[in-house]
């Protein structure tokens, strides 16, 4: 066995004998002390290991030792080197001919680009002049030529002429204007030729229509009830883009001007239209405490305990009993009580336990009941836009009218409690009135072109025929309508029927969204005056005239410390006539109208008991207010009425005394307060 051993461990050594690769048995040993770190490299050696032979095996390179292994090993390293510089070698030139082939590659694609460029650029040039001879010939015979090579120059060309261009509009203009009399629909047929033949009309410098738009003197309104509407002109050739002028400047326009129709664009302000489409009264509860009640964990908590106490005080009294009495094997018995009472003391204190971190009472929400209301608010915004065209004599031959509607509805709250158990679902998609007034006053944009495809009308408020001149003045005299500063005719308002009494047609019902109701009156034919007190808290209001009418009212004005208020309103009335001239003393008749306890339209009379100034209930440390004190019997539901005196209001009833050992003092706002207060507003 020794002996097969042997010659397995001598063929060990000679079988790579026979490969020629020589097995140096000291080359292992150094090179392991070469990676230790013996700090022998600076000539130095402190290792033990380290032998004279070893220094066969290394080599210094600068001042550092290398190892390079023994001769054989050196030979395969500088072989190995060889071949790897013999492949670097072959890789260098096989990329050297890669990159004369690329930039090869390159410079035979540049020169074709090149050549390719010089080829377009020749063949540009030659359309360019062909283009040019082209145009020279056309711009010099484009009379003469046939309309549609014309057409289909000026649909090839991008830099259309001037002079072609306006023959062309011209030319298709006349053609039209034989089919259709309307001189507006002739031109809309020659921009929509234009534009499906493509060509573009940026160029033309003369259109046979003038668009003048009227530059408004004043605002429709004061401009509470409306918002601005504007046109979108892009893509509109200058040509047809209006010039925006004043009455006057139009009509000297119209004299100097040589084209053959005018268009009058005349834009009015949006009008908003509001309207309450559903009012709910919502009933709900809020937290206004808590309540603390016996919690019945508790209890079943102590419960639980006391018995497991019995159940152990019990087991105890057996096993004592068990002790005193048991002899011999019976006493085996006893043992077993000392664990059943280990458990049974066990089970105790858990039970303990459990009743220590049971509170003994629980917290219940105390809720109120109230009620707050809900409204559906629908707006609705158009912008109306009118066209007048005029013939060659000024005369109007046509009108078009564009209109622009849109509308959006808003839910509103009001007297929503902040404790209200389900405030975040009452909330849910509920608008805010600033969201509402941010909606209305944004303004719209319409596309001018719609001009081109409006709607004419048939039977307007102007007859066909009628001058530029008068039509402008019709305008003017519309707007001061609309402004009531013509003295424009009122509504006719039925007679009540509870009273004959004129005043009464001028007093309104104000009702605010959380159910409250106050007084007003028309101070304008749209707008009503009344407390601020009574609008407080509320943009928004519904308001019922005297004939039943019910419309909406946004307030417009305030002057808290006054405690006066405006509010716009869609539904027009007539307005009541301030005090003047003259004073009026003390035991002057004066009648207060409104609506006491929700009585409406209720007279009441008494006299003047003095005018004097008073602290602001508002702003108790400002300037005071000036008030007429009466003995005229005013309620809640009086207040923001009128205080006449025979048929001239003189006052505004605003608050009272009311105390059981007082009687007789009520006091109404001075007309001269009231004055002041509407002068702000431009009433």
């Amino acid at each position: 066995m020794k002996r097969v051993v042997a010659i397995l461990m001598l063929c060990g050594f000679l079988i790579p004998c026979a490969y020629g690769d020589t097995i140096d048995p000291f080359e292992k040993g150094c090179k392991r002390v070469f990676d230790s770190p013996a700090k022998w490299r600076s000539g130095n050696s402190a290792h033990p290991d380290w032998q004279d032979y070893c220094w066969d095996y290394v080599e210094k390179q600068a001042s550092n030792w290398k190892w390079v292994g023994n001769a054989e090993s050196r030979r395969k390293a500088a072989e190995k080197k060889r071949k790897e510089d013999e492949r670097r070698r072959k890789e260098a030139e096989r990329r050297k001919k890669e990159e004369e082939r690329r930039l090869a590659e390159i410079k035979r694609k540049r020169l074709e680009a090149e050549a390719e460029a010089e080829r377009k650029r020749l063949a540009e040039e030659r359309l360019a002049k062909e283009r040019e001879e082209r145009r020279k010939k056309v711009l010099a015979t484009y009379k003469d030529l046939p309309f549609s090579e014309v057409e289909q120059f000026l649909a090839n060309s991008s830099d259309t002429p001037n002079p072609v261009i306006g023959f062309y509009v011209g030319h298709l203009f006349n053609e039209y204007s034989s089919e259709f009399a309307d001189p507006l629909e002739a031109l809309q047929k020659v921009v929509q030729r234009a534009k499906n033949k493509g060509i573009s009309l940026a160029h033309l410098k003369y259109a046979p229509l003038k668009f003048l738009e009227r530059k408004k003197a004043v605002k429709e309104g004061d401009g509470e009830d409306t918002f601005d509407v504007r046109f979108d002109l892009a893509g509109i050739p200058p040509v047809f883009r209006p010039d925006e002028l004043s009455t006057e400047t139009i009509k000297q326009e119209i004299l100097n001007e040589v084209h053959q129709y005018f268009v009058l664009v005349n834009v009015h302000d949006g009008v908003i239209d509001r309207n309450v489409t559903n009012h709910q009264t919502i009933a709900s509860e809020y937290k206004v405490g808590e309540n603390a009640l016996p919690n019945p964990r508790y209890s079943m908590a102590q419960l639980e305990t006391e018995e497991a106490y019995a159940e152990l005080r019990e087991g105890k009294v057996r096993q004592r009993q068990c002790s005193g009495i048991c002899q011999g094997v019976s006493c085996f018995v006893c043992l077993a009580w000392i664990g059943k009472i280990k458990g049974l003391r066990a089970d105790y204190e858990k039970a303990k336990s459990r009743l220590r971190k049971t509170p003994m009472t629980i917290s219940k929400p105390v809720y109120q009941p109230y009620e707050f209301k809900k409204n559906e608010i629908r707006v609705e915004k158009q912008a109306v836009v009118e066209a007048f065209v005029f013939g060659k004599q000024s005369e109007l031959l046509s009108v078009r009218n564009i209109s622009h509607t849109e509308s959006e509805t808003f839910s509103l709250i009001y007297g929503l409690h902040q404790k209200d158990k389900n405030r975040s679902k009452h909330t849910s998609g509920i608008s805010t009135e600033q969201e509402v007034s941010r909606y209305e006053i944004r303004g719209v944009t319409l596309k001018f072109d719609g001009i081109f495809h409006s709607n004419r009308v048939i039977d307007g408020e102007i007859e066909t025929g009628t001058l530029i001149g008068e039509v402008l003045d019709g305008l003017n005299s519309k707007i001061g309508r609309l402004e009531g500063k013509d003295g424009g005719r009122q509504p006719e308002l039925p007679v009540g029927t509870a009273t004959d009494n004129a005043r009464f047609q001028s007093v309104v019902i104000v009702l605010h969204p959380e159910g409250s109701i106050g007084s007003g009156f028309y101070v304008s034919p749209d707008v009503i005056l009344t407390n601020y007190h009574v609008i407080e808290g509320t943009k928004f209001l519904e308001i019922v005239t005297f004939d039943g009418a019910e419309t909406f009212g946004k307030v417009i004005g305030k002057d808290i410390r006054l405690d006066l208020a405006l509010i716009k309103v869609q539904q027009r009335g007539p307005p009541v006539t301030l005090f003047e001239h003259g004073s009026f003393s003390a035991g002057a008749t004066v009648d207060a109208i409104g609506h006491p306890q929700g009585l409406e339209f209720s007279l009441t009379r008494g006299i003047v008991s003095g005018v004097r100034r008073l602290p602001s209930l508002y702003d108790p440390g400002g300037k005071p207010v000036r008030f007429i004190q009466s003995d005229v019997a005013i309620n809640p539901g009086n207040s923001g009425g009128p205080l006449f005196l025979a048929n001239k209001v003189v006052g505004v009833n605003d608050w009272k005394l009311a105390k059981t050992e007082v009687e007789g003092l009520s006091f109404s706002i001075h007309v001269s307060e009231v004055k002041k207060f509407l002068k702000k507003y431009g009433l």
